[in-house]
């Protein structure tokens, strides 16, 4: 029974302990940072990223994975004050050329003229 106590007490006091501790206040490896204390456990903050210390034996973040490539300095755009503007309609496709003139059927010739009956005879006497 002692020890059933002992053992709660221990769990409640260690879990008292490590909720307290500031759990978001050090970086990892590549994350953004201002200073050199914001960096978790042999990492050191340069150019901006929590990075390895040049001087320790083991190098932490490139066992981790590679660095993401650096984004390009310089001032950050500013933010829209007004609707971007639509996008560029596409341009138009030329119209299909014409199609090659065909050479014309020739009309079909006339008819031939129809013959008249001859006339009739003159009435006999």
């Amino acid at each position: 029974m002692a020890k059933a106590l002992v053992f709660s007490i221990l769990v409640a006091l260690l879990s008292i302990i490590f909720s307290s501790l500031p759990t978001n206040a050090l970086l990892g490896c590549f994350e953004p940072c201002q200073r050199r204390e914001e960096c978790r456990g042999q990492l050191v903050c340069l150019n901006g990223q929590c990075v390895d210390n040049p001087d320790a034996r083991i190098k932490l973040c490139n066992l981790i994975r590679r660095p993401p490539p650096p984004s390009p300095r310089g001032p950050p755009p500013p933010p829209p004050s007004s609707p971007p503007p639509p996008p560029s309609p596409r341009p138009r496709r030329s119209p299909p050329p014409p199609p090659s003139p065909r050479p014309r059927r020739r009309p079909p010739p006339p008819p031939p003229p129809r013959r008249q009956p001859p006339p009739p005879p003159p009435p006999r006497r």
